[in-house]
């Protein structure tokens, strides 16, 4: 599954992250899908293991589920640790690291 036109994050999400490019701050995304339906995303700031998306829709921020819109200043890679509990349903790891 190609992440960028899997899922769009909303531009307060991009804004809440545009100092990726000046920290060290390293995220990463899990993606939840069974038959290439998105049912879970979960964005976690590594350093303090903090659950970003959790954290966004407590304070209403929807992250949309169309195309990943990413910025200059990060790229997705795939994570080492991406695996597949089921034929059916996959769970995949992505990093955002600066650039």
């Amino acid at each position: 599954m190609n992440i960028f036109l899997a899922h769009e994050w909303s531009e307060a999400a991009i804004a809440k992250f545009a100092d990726l490019s000046s920290s060290d701050k390293e995220l990463r995304m899990t993606v939840h899908e069974v038959k290439d339906k998105v049912l879970s995303v979960s964005l976690v700031d590594v350093s303090s293991e903090l659950d970003i998306a959790e954290e966004m829709k407590k304070t209403g921020l929807a992250i949309s589920t169309k195309i990943f819109k990413s910025t200059t200043s990060s790229s997705l890679v795939p994570s080492s640790e991406a695996t597949s509990k089921r034929p059916s349903q996959r769970t995949q790891d992505y990093t955002c690291v600066a650039s």
